[in-house]
């Protein structure tokens, strides 16, 4: 990631004034994406053993979507994105 500020997709709203503030957010989606991974871990096995599915896509569409949705879609009322 030469030349970006770290922040992903969110690199060009980081100005000076909200670079703290984007970090924290990046923090707390990691922190629901364990928290969220855990409670939903059995749920993801049933999938793997029972569905056929793969890990990725059970923890893609039971946690990784959901607490982007949810955090992202904050941000976005609150920034009017």
């Amino acid at each position: 990631h030469t030349g970006t500020k770290g922040l992903g997709r969110l690199d060009p709203l980081s100005g000076q004034s909200h670079h703290h503030l984007l970090a924290d957010v990046c923090r707390d989606e990691c922190q629901e994406i364990v928290t969220e991974t855990i409670h939903e871990l059995p749920d993801m096995i049933d999938d793997i053993r029972h569905r056929d599915m793969r890990f990725e896509q059970s923890c893609a569409d039971r946690v990784v979507r959901r607490v982007e949705a949810e955090i992202l879609g904050c941000c976005g009322r609150a920034c009017s994105w």
